[in-house]
């Protein structure tokens, strides 16, 4: 492996544990709103479960696209 292919590696690497670890922790909130039942909560706060759910599940898309745009850049 060549000096400036080591030299990216050593760069990019940090992004790549970066990103990884917020859609870890991205999953995690979401998981923990599936795991705890809505049945007995009044409708206001269902609403902003979804809501925040759905922004998880965005932000989630989004840190996907970017580990695999950075990984299509620098393998």
């Amino acid at each position: 492996m060549s000096e400036n292919i080591k030299i990216i590696n050593m760069a990019v690497q940090p992004i790549k544990d970066l990103l990884t670890s917020r859609l870890n922790n991205r999953i995690q909130a979401l998981t923990a709103f599936d795991n705890n039942p809505i049945d007995n909560i009044p409708d206001d706060v269902k609403k902003m479960r979804e809501l925040q759910a759905l922004r998880l599940r965005a932000s989630i898309e989004e840190l996907n696209d970017l580990i695999e745009i950075v990984n299509t850049i620098y393998p």
